[in-house]
């Protein structure tokens, strides 16, 4: 009897021991990879990493597909924290790692748990999609289109969807200003994941929705990941913003610019909107924003032609880069590496891009290649130091978009949310796109001539 009783309870040992090593997850997993740029054109890219694990070991990244629900993608396994993903598909096999709280560290970045039935919570969820393309004899002759597209709801059943967007082009003309579009109303109902729209026209739409509660709230609709933010406020389609420049420019056409027109004389203008003696001698320049949920920090230190870059998930300093002259390090995880010459030569633009770029000593020093006139305004292609950058201009002479060269693919900006700060007039939002990967980045506050102790530059 007593040997029983002992391969029983080793028996019971062992399944217990099995099931522990064979844990499953169930339900959506979401977070943001990003890279941060810098100030105002430095390059910067965005990956939403979004999985549904599902109890039976399978998993898909697919949601915005019809068939997410059933849809396999592969196998995923657990052992002690240890996650490892084997995609049928790719042939490919990715390891993550289980926190303590029940979320998943996905190289860096955080994926957090969405609950499988939740509700849709009070509010409004933006997000933003930006494309990009390059060609002709400038640099970038498509340089951007932004939209962002929104889901508004009452928290009662009832909802309302828009969009807003704003396009710049460079090439035979440039056009850019903003316009929002209500795309309709209705009510709605969600269960299991599962978000059903019912418009008031009577057009039905069926979307894959979860939401996690917190600081910040974030949903995923569509295998997307939408942050909320206030709603948008009704708005005249001619805005004006702080300053002499409008934000919005989708009034009437001013006259084309000539094709003779002088690059740098129209650079000089955009200076006089932007600051004027007060942009030429800025000596230190630094923000503070967010960055789809995360806190972003950079100084740059135009004197010493030092940049730093922070990253922080809420208190937590979770990377950090640095240029020191034409090469730097960067600091992840707690590990510490030289930052690579494509990476040094992003941060780099700093100083020759978007409203830096407009400084007096930069125009002086920009070789104009070429300078098109446009219905709404202008773009100014020029290079120095073996880089390319453009400058679109709009007929008050204000910087509506930016593009360079100067990483391994095209990086382009269109800015909005125009503010004086200490004399310069400076974008509040700045929608990136860069070799394919989008951004929106929000300036909360920014720091001219600050005096930075040498103590803000050491490593972490």
């Amino acid at each position: 009897m007593k040997n029983i009783l002992t391969s029983l309870c080793v028996a019971l040992l062992l399944s217990a021991i099995a099931r522990a090593q064979s844990k499953t997850l169930n339900g959506v997993y979401a977070g943001v990879r990003v890279t941060p740029g810098v100030v105002m054109g430095g390059g910067m890219t965005r990956e939403d990493v979004v999985v549904y694990f599902r109890p039976d070991g399978s998993f898909t990244y697919d949601l915005h597909k019809a068939d997410w629900q059933t849809r396999s993608d592969g196998k995923y396994t657990i052992q002690g924290n240890n996650l490892t993903l084997n995609y049928q598909v790719h042939n490919r096999t990715i390891r993550y790692k289980l926190d303590k709280d029940g979320d998943i560290d996905a190289d860096g970045c955080t994926l957090l748990k969405m609950p499988v039935d939740g509700s849709v919570p009070k509010g409004y969820f933006k997000f933003s999609i930006i494309n990009s393309s390059g060609g002709g004899s400038s640099p970038v002759t498509y340089v951007g289109a932004a939209k962002d597209q929104g889901l508004l709801f009452d928290g009662k059943g009832g909802f309302s969807s828009n969009s807003a967007s704003a396009t710049v082009i460079s090439g035979n003309g440039v056009g850019g200003g903003s316009s929002r579009e209500s795309s309709g109303k209705g009510t709605y109902t969600i269960h299991k994941g599962v978000l059903s729209l019912k418009y008031e026209n009577g057009k039905t739409a069926v979307h894959s929705f979860f939401c996690r509660p917190g600081d910040p709230v974030m949903a995923v609709i569509d295998g997307n990941i939408y942050f909320m933010e206030e709603p948008p406020k009704a708005a005249s389609r001619n805005t004006a913003a702080t300053g002499n420049a409008r934000q919005n420019n989708t009034g009437p056409a001013a006259t084309p610019v000539p094709e003779t027109a002088d690059g740098k004389t129209l650079l000089l203008k955009a200076n006089a909107v932007h600051g004027g003696a007060a942009l030429n001698q800025v000596k230190t320049f630094g923000f503070t924003a967010l960055l789809q949920g995360l806190n972003v920090r950079s100084i740059a230190d135009v004197a010493g032609n030092r940049v730093r870059i922070e990253m922080r998930k809420g208190n937590q300093l979770v990377q950090v880069e640095q240029l020191e002259g034409n090469a730097g390090w960067q600091w992840k995880q707690g590990k510490t590496g030289t930052l690579s010459a494509v990476r040094a030569a992003e941060m780099m633009a700093v100083f020759h891009a978007g409203v830096l770029g407009l400084r007096k000593q930069e125009i002086e020093a920009l070789a104009i290649k070429e300078v098109k006139p446009a219905k709404a305004g202008y773009s100014v292609h020029g290079g120095q130091q073996g880089k390319q950058y453009l400058f679109l201009l709009n007929n008050e002479s204000q910087l509506m978009a930016a593009g360079d060269n100067t990483g391994n693919v095209l990086s382009t900006s269109v800015y909005s949310n125009w503010k004086k700060v200490d004399g310069l007039l400076l974008p509040f939002t700045e929608a990136v796109s860069a070799g394919g990967q989008k951004a929106t980045i929000q300036y909360q506050q920014y720091e001219i001539n600050t005096a930075y102790p040498e103590t803000v530059w050491a490593k972490p």
